[in-house]
C-alpha cells in the first residue's frame, strides 16, 4: 500500500486537497453563520429605481421617509418622456420575507410629496451599516459553478441581495424577477 501512494501521489493530492478544500469552506461557512446573531432591522428596497428619472423618489432625512411624485415630462420639443414606475419593498426580518409597498400617482398629477400609508409612521435611517451591524448587498452575475452555487449569494444569475456581517451573508427571498424588477436600491433600515 506505501509503495502505491508513493508512485500515485500526485493523483492521490488531486484527489485529496479539492475535497480538504471543500470540507474547510463549509466549516468556516458553517462557523461564520452559528457565530455572528442574526439581522433584527426590517428595511426598505425600491427596484426599477433611476433617480432622477423616476415617478417617485424616496428621500430619507431626520429618520423620516419623505416620497416625491414627479410626473411625465415634455422635452425641448414637447414630446412626453415617460419616467419609469419604480417598486417599494419592505424585507422583513429575520425571515427575510419581501412585501410590496402599493404606491399609486396622485390624483391631480402633479409634482410634489404624496402620502405612502405604509411608511407614514415608520422611523428610517439610511446608514450603512445598519444600527444591527449588517451590511446591504446587492449583486447580480451570469456566471454560476459549482463552488459558487454552494458558497456564493448569488445564484441563477439574477439580482440577489443580502445582508453581510462579518463575513456572514443572509439572503432575502426576492420573488421572481419579472415581479423583484432590475437595479435594487437601498433605501434605508427600519428603526422604529
Amino acid at each position: 500500500m506505501n509503495a502505491f501512494l508513493k508512485d500515485n501521489i500526485a493523483i492521490m493530492a488531486a484527489i485529496v486537497l479539492p475535497l480538504v478544500l471543500a470540507a474547510v469552506f463549509a466549516a468556516s461557512t458553517l462557523v461564520t453563520t452559528v457565530s455572528v446573531e442574526d439581522p433584527k432591522n426590517d428595511f426598505l428596497v425600491a427596484t426599477d429605481y433611476y433617480p432622477g428619472s423616476a415617478k417617485f423618489e424616496f428621500i430619507v432625512n431626520n429618520d423620516k421617509i419623505t416620497t416625491v411624485y414627479h410626473p411625465d415630462d415634455k422635452d425641448a420639443n414637447g414630446y412626453n418622456t415617460t419616467r419609469n414606475m419604480p417598486k417599494l419593498w419592505r424585507v422583513h426580518v429575520p425571515d427575510m420575507k419581501v412585501e410590496q409597498i402599493s404606491l399609486s400617482e396622485p390624483a391631480n398629477k402633479r409634482e410634489g410629496d404624496v402620502d405612502v400609508a405604509a411608511l407614514k409612521d415608520l422611523k428610517v435611517q439610511n446608514i450603512q451599516p445598519g444600527p444591527d451591524g449588517y451590511t446591504y448587498q446587492s449583486y447580480y452575475r451570469y456566471d454560476n459553478n459549482f463552488m459558487s452555487e454552494i458558497f456564493s449569494v448569488n445564484h441563477g444569475g439574477r439580482d440577489s441581495v443580502a445582508l453581510e456581517k462579518d463575513g456572514r451573508f443572509v439572503r432575502v427571498k426576492v420573488p421572481q424577477q419579472n415581479d423583484w424588477g432590475y437595479n435594487g436600491q437601498f433605501i434605508g433600515w427600519i428603526v422604529e
